[in-house]
């Protein structure tokens, strides 16, 4: 697998592994320092809540993306 050289991965045995027995701290933190950016993105842009809260209320069916 490209990305992940160096991680320790144990081979896979019954479904009731937990992570700490798959993968040691110190290949988890490679594997999420790789996936994370250094710096999260900034959103200095403030929410205008006087403004969110004039929006229409919506099912939750809708918020699921179920638009029918």
């Amino acid at each position: 697998m490209a990305g992940r050289a160096g991680l320790r991965h144990h081979p896979p045995r019954a479904c009731s592994m937990t992570a700490a027995e798959r993968w040691d701290e110190e290949s988890f933190l490679r594997l999420v320092r790789d996936v994370l950016p250094e710096e999260p993105e900034s959103d200095d842009e403030p929410v205008n809540l006087a403004a969110e809260r004039q929006n229409p209320v919506i099912s939750w069916d809708e918020f699921t993306g179920n638009y029918t």
